[in-house]
């Protein structure tokens, strides 16, 4: 929210100027910007919680029950094939 309010703010510029700061070790392709590391960082803890929460569910919680699972698995297939189908017909050009 910070970030929200002081990127609409008279000191925009200032925000942007800060996102543009590049640091990390070059050498192995990794300097990158603060707005990449942010980005990139966000959604690597968001795979990990995620990931974590699927491994306890498929070992210890409800979805241990093959037939229990079954309906998650068809849901989160369907939430990646119907966008994928979406997109290439609206752009067939890109696949």
């Amino acid at each position: 929210m910070v970030a929200l309010g002081w990127a609409n703010s008279p000191w925009a510029g200032a925000y942007e100027s800060l996102r543009a700061v590049r640091f990390g070790p070059a050498g192995l392709h990794l300097d990158l910007s603060v707005r990449q590391w942010a980005a990139d960082g966000l959604l690597a803890v968001f795979f990990v919680v995620v990931g974590n929460g699927l491994r306890q569910e498929f070992v210890n919680g409800e979805l241990r029950n093959p037939r229990r699972a079954v309906l998650p698995i068809v849901a989160a297939l369907g939430g990646v094939a119907v966008p994928a189908t979406g997109r290439r017909a609206d752009q067939p050009h890109l696949m």
